[in-house]
This record gives structure tokens, C-alpha cells and sequence, in this order.
């Protein structure tokens, strides 16, 4: 049951979609999903921090 709700969440996939998957296949798809969850997460923080750095340089700009 719960493995039906995550691939849901994930994918929107149905509970007969998530049935014809192979065992192979529901053994990667969620560590890979995490993966890509992970590396997207990675690259918002690296993001927000350069726009962090780069609000914090103009405003120093500002003061002088």
C-alpha cells in the first residue's frame, strides 16, 4: 500500500501502473527518484546561496 502512495506522489501513477512494473524495476525507480531529489536540492541550495552572495555584494555597494 504504501509503495502504491509513493509512486503516486512521484509519478502519478496508478496502482495498476505501478503493478505491471517488473521487480527489477521497483527495486531502482525509488533510489533513483531520491538521487535526482537529492542533486535537484543540491543545486537549488548552491543557487540561493550564490543570489544570497550576490544581494549581500550590492548592498554593500549601496553603503560606500
Amino acid at each position: 500500500m504504501v509503495g502504491y502512495a509513493a509512486y503516486a506522489e512521484k509519478t502519478g501513477w496508478t496502482p495498476q501502473q505501478v503493478d505491471q512494473l517488473t521487480i527489477e524495476q521497483d527495486d531502482w525507480l525509488m533510489p533513483i527518484f531520491h538521487a535526482v531529489d537529492r542533486e535537484r536540492a543540491y543545486k537549488q541550495k548552491k543557487a540561493d546561496e550564490a543570489a544570497e552572495r550576490k544581494a549581500k555584494a550590492q548592498q554593500v555597494r549601496r553603503s560606500l
